[in-house]
Formats: structure tokens, sequence, C-alpha cells
């Protein structure tokens, strides 16, 4: 399996392993996409391009607060959340998701996958 498909199937485990969780995107940290699985079509490209100025954001406005290195960036919205989040110095992760969905439970999640999607970045 290549690296691409390797994403690929982890994302979708992340959306089959939750019904609220909506979409995933992989994007390297300058705002290009790898990778993406959705319940519905989600333009790919726009989204790691964002989520690089949104990881970019919040970690200057982490050290501008002196508050350290920012860990995750999450957008609340009036339909649901999207979380961002470092898998490693080079690479970002997407996740949207439900409103129905707990908060901590979206947190858990996008981690939890950010480690694995780690490990194969690194392997």
């Amino acid at each position: 399996m290549g690296e691409h498909e390797g994403y690929q199937a982890r994302l979708k485990q992340l959306l089959e392993s939750q019904t609220e969780v909506t979409g995933a995107v992989i994007a390297t940290e300058d705002g290009h996409a790898l990778a993406g699985y959705s319940r519905r079509d989600l333009p790919g490209e726009r989204i790691a391009a964002m989520s690089s100025s949104l990881v970019g954001l919040g970690g200057t406005m982490a050290h501008t607060v002196g508050q350290g290195d920012n860990e995750f960036v999450i957008v609340q919205n009036n339909d649901g959340y999207v979380a961002t989040l470092r898998i490693d110095n080079r690479h970002l992760l997407t996740v949207a998701a439900k409103a129905g969905i707990n908060l901590g439970m979206l947190l858990t999640l996008s981690r939890n996958t950010a480690k694995d999607l780690a490990a194969m970045v690194d392997g």
C-alpha cells in the first residue's frame, strides 16, 4: 500500500468510528493537500491552505500571549466544529464534525489519528 493510500485508509477508519465526523484532510505545513476522506465533497486543497493559515495564526497567538506552543485550533460553527492539529513538524490534520459530537471526543479522535499518521510519516 502506498503512502497516500495508507493515509486514506486511516482517515476512512476515523470517519467509520464516529458518525458525527464528516470529513478529514491531511495537509503539508505549507498548505498542500496530501489526502482527504469525507461523507460529502469537500475542497481538500482549500481546506489544506486554510488549515496552514489557522495553525500559523494559532501559533502566533499562543506565543504573543506567552502561552508556549499551539497544540490545536478549534473553530466552532453553527452546524459543527473543525479541529486542526499538527501530525508532526511538516504535516497537519483537519477534522470536521457535526454539532452533536462531544468536543472532548473530537479532540481524542483527532489526536489518536494524528499519532497514527505520525507513525506512517516517520515509518
